[in-house]
């Protein structure tokens, strides 16, 4: 994974050089500016035609507010005036206390704020807090972008997305509740956002295999296994290049996974039993469930009782025994959300 960029602004150079120690040890990339004029020459466009590009790339900004020259509020101003992308998270490190000061500093455009003297733990705390902001803000883009993709890509409707993320999150909350245990909050939170991208490999099928009006051949069949592998690779790449991999985890392990079976006869790594990921495991039964139960155009939608006795028939040897007898519990849950969300 590529390190954090992080910019200090002080005009002390004590301050910037403590920072700039402490900061590399974390493991940032490390840049330094003396005053607000060298921010905004190192990061902001000075010409028209360079408004989509910035000079410098950063994550974040440490930026003192009184400094010679252009001060940190004006700093603010200008940045928060020109950026027309995502704007580097900046954590105010001044030695000005007044609750004015804080507050203007922070009405222009800083998402924290510090006093000087700074506790070195302190830093480091917000420091990883503006870190999960940054891959949170990160990660809600590319999913959202991702699935409206799989949507217009893939033979499968929005609302086939839509549903297998409802009924995701409905089976693994009863599924908690038959092991009798708590929901896991955390875990249906990385649910719901996994669940629409399972398919996300698709987006590098060709389409003539997507859209066949027929049965597969069994060499199609196996380039259309690989949007698995071709999925999980392409969040690989993106997190490797954006943060560090546990933001993607539970994506990951529903894209490259869904299609593994308890028995190990699935694909792509023959996994069983609870070697598959919980949440593999949930989303599988969903997207078969709604893959039965809809119109492709290779074959027409069957009923609710059909997809129900099949998905029965399955408990033990396509399907986790207990995740079976959870839908089982709530299949006419299923059954409504199915009604409701219609292509």
């Amino acid at each position: 994974m590529a390190n954090l960029k992080i910019l200090v602004a002080d005009d002390e150079d004590s301050v910037r050089y403590s920072l700039k120690r402490l900061l590399k040890k974390w493991g940032y990339e490390i840049y330094e500016a003396q005053d607000g004029q060298e921010v905004i020459n190192m990061i902001l466009p000075s010409e028209p035609v360079q408004l989509m590009e910035k000079k410098i790339h950063v994550n974040f900004i440490i930026l003192d507010l009184k400094m010679p020259g252009i001060d940190g509020f004006e700093v603010l101003e200008k940045i928060s005036n020109t950026f027309i992308e995502r704007k580097p998270y900046i954590i105010v490190l001044s030695g000005i206390e007044d609750k004015d000061s804080i507050v203007k500093a922070l009405e222009l455009g800083a998402d924290d704020y510090m006093t000087k003297p700074f506790e070195i733990h302190e830093l480091k705390a917000r420091l990883k807090a503006a870190e999960r902001h940054h891959a949170l803000e990160i990660k809600d883009s590319f999913i959202l972008m991702l699935s409206k993709m799989t949507e217009f890509k893939s033979f499968e409707t929005g609302k086939h997305i839509e549903r297998v993320q409802k009924f995701a999150v409905l089976l693994a909350k009863e599924y908690f509740h038959l092991i009798g245990k708590e929901p896991d909050i955390s875990f249906l939170y990385e649910l719901h956002h996994a669940a629409p991208l399972h398919d996300i490999g698709k987006l590098l099928i060709p389409e003539q295999i997507l859209s066949k009006p027929g049965p597969l051949s069994a060499n199609e069949f196996e380039i259309m296994k690989m949007h698995t592998v071709y999925g999980a690779r392409m969040l690989s790449e993106i997190s490797e290049e954006t943060m560090s991999f546990e933001y993607f985890k539970t994506i990951h392990e529903v894209v490259l996974h869904h299609h593994e079976r308890w028995d190990g006869k699935g694909y792509p790594e023959g996994l069983k039993e609870e070697q598959i990921p919980l949440s593999a495991r949930i989303v599988s039964l969903c997207d078969t469930y709604d893959a039965i139960t809809s119109k492709r155009v290779y074959k027409d939608a069957q009923s609710h009782e059909f997809a129900v006795n099949e998905i029965l028939a399955g408990k033990g040897t396509q399907f986790d025994p207990e995740i079976v007898e959870a839908f089982e519990n709530i299949q006419h849950l299923f059954k409504q959300l199915r009604e409701k969300f219609t292509d």
